[in-house]
């Protein structure tokens, strides 16, 4: 109730402001964001700035721990904490409000979406870069591509600080310190980071 509704903490940062329902994630926050406390594997020498994920980057040393995942029915992609995995499955119960491709049967979840999905099976791209004469589908992939002439870099890593021009590889970066590997092999079920590094994955399995 409290996360979700009233945000009503008995705990908060007085520096930041941030709300925590125990004071030990309390002083785990102000270790981490406002005194610089860093968290060092002495196995591998990965740095953590938050507590609770380096307790998990630890249990990966121990030959004993066998770590849950949570396997998703319909589309057998893999995660590792049940909150994902719930909101993976809410995605799977949209579907039917979705908006389906006749070409290609994907679901989007909006008639926008779907409209910009067609334009790439047309291939028009009207949206046309001013440096290079690159074109693309839509202003938002224009405005992400310019990123590549402007050197700009929006988003940060909070655990090592590295930027990224995208979201998306910001996402993929952030499992290399959290340890998700949602993408599986269906074969091998090797777990890898990311859907082009699955994809490149030369399964030993079927050699």
């Amino acid at each position: 109730m409290i996360r979700s509704h009233t945000k009503d903490y008995p705990y908060r940062c007085d520096l930041c402001n941030m709300g925590y329902l125990f004071k030990d994630k309390l002083d785990q926050h102000r270790r981490a964001k406002h005194e610089g406390k860093r968290f060092i594997c002495e196995i591998c020498k990965k740095i953590y700035r938050d507590e609770v994920y380096f307790n998990q980057h630890m249990q990966r040393h121990d030959p004993n721990h066998i770590r849950k995942v949570y396997t998703c029915k319909v589309c057998l992609k893999v995660m590792h904490w049940h909150t994902q995995f719930k909101n993976h499955m809410k995605t799977h119960d949209r579907a039917a409000d979705r908006h389906i491709c006749d070409i290609c049967g994907k679901a989007l979840a909006s008639q926008d979406g779907l409209r910009k999905h067609m334009i790439r099976h047309a291939n028009k791209r009207n949206s046309i870069c001013d440096t290079c004469g690159k074109a693309f589908i839509d202003n938002v992939t224009l405005v992400q591509h310019i990123r590549v002439h402007t050197k700009e870099k929006p988003y940060k890593c909070s655990f090592c600080e590295k930027c990224f021009t995208q979201r998306s590889s910001l996402n993929i970066h952030v499992r290399l310190h959290t340890g998700e590997k949602p993408y599986k092999c269906k074969i091998c079920s090797r777990e890898f980071i990311s859907k082009t590094l699955l994809n490149s994955h030369k399964c030993i399995a079927t050699s």
